[in-house]
């Protein structure tokens, strides 16, 4: 485990330092990066089921972007990107496209597979993303209704 958040670690710190991230979020975004990572490994092995596995990976690492874009006063872009980068299904992917050049009976199955995780993922983006605006929502309606209560 230690060993697979040290190496999505540095694989989202090099990331960010390409896409030429702020100094400020560099660090956040590979921490990020390393615990999506030992979520996603944590689920894979519990559930048998790895739409479900980069589903939640993707959810909780959307959803602390979101948090962290917030605070930091950053696009969210900023920190999912790099941090999403170590759970990136492209192995799959490129064994899909491997199987169907080669025209094996494992293609379609191979395919399946690829286009589920990426649709696990893309879910996952837009429930979180839903779901951390419905709260902020609630929160700054509560936060008005307080405060006309006492003007």
């Amino acid at each position: 485990m230690i060993r697979i958040f040290i190496i999505s670690f540095f694989a989202t710190l090099f990331t960010s330092i390409a896409f030429k991230a702020p100094n400020k979020a560099i660090l956040p975004a590979s921490f990020l990066g390393g615990f999506g990572s030992i979520i996603f490994m944590l689920v894979s092995k519990a559930v048998n089921y790895q739409m479900m596995s980069y589903f939640v990976a993707t959810f909780f690492i959307t959803v602390c972007s979101e948090f962290l874009a917030r605070l930091k006063k950053m696009p969210i872009t900023v920190f999912t990107v790099p941090s999403i980068f170590p759970i990136l299904p492209g192995v799959k992917i490129y064994t899909a496209v491997a199987y169907l050049f080669l025209k094996t009976g494992k293609a379609s199955e191979a395919i399946i597979e690829a286009i589920l995780a990426v649709l696990g993922m893309a879910m996952a983006m837009v429930l979180s993303s839903l779901l951390t605006k419905t709260i902020n929502k609630i929160i700054t309606f509560l936060f008005l209704k307080t405060n006309l209560q006492t003007k």
